[in-house]
């Protein structure tokens, strides 16, 4: 196998030029739009405490989910029964039933064009990385017209 077929396929020097995760996760929650569902607008320093106890969580963990190599959003993967929605659907939820909160930080990855393809490849991961998962829900705000 050759080296270069291990490499992306952009050249190193553009990966000292992209930010880092909070970076991004920082930009993106400034967007209106964002700030709107997710309230965490603010200095990098408030986003770097939310990141921190997203990665410290005991029933939830962040993902960044990237094309190409491009980061476009910001995911949490979460057990139901453990977060606010399990509490709002009275315990009716089984023991292993996942959740995911979504935020597509990038204008170019929203759309119908687009989710097909993130929304599944992560409900796909989801079934994968524990096969005790039994099902699988996403909530959108009720104030979300999409």
């Amino acid at each position: 196998m050759q080296m270069s077929a291990l490499l992306p396929s952009q050249p190193f020097a553009s990966f000292t030029e992209q930010h880092s995760d909070v970076q991004y996760l920082n930009t993106w929650m400034k967007n209106p739009r964002v700030a709107a569902f997710w309230g965490e607008a603010g200095p990098l320093s408030q986003t770097q405490t939310f990141l921190s106890n997203s990665l410290s969580s005991k029933h939830s963990f962040p993902v960044f989910g990237c094309f190409d190599g491009k980061p476009f959003a910001y995911f949490e993967v979460y057990w139901v029964k453990e977060d606010l929605l399990g509490r709002l659907l009275g315990g009716n939820v089984g023991n292993w039933t996942r959740g995911i909160h979504a935020l597509v930080g990038d204008e170019d990855y929203r759309g119908p064009h687009r989710i097909k393809v993130w929304l599944s490849a992560l409900v796909h991961w989801c079934w994968l990385a524990d096969s005790r998962t039994d099902q699988i829900m996403c909530e959108p705000r009720l104030d979300n017209e999409k």
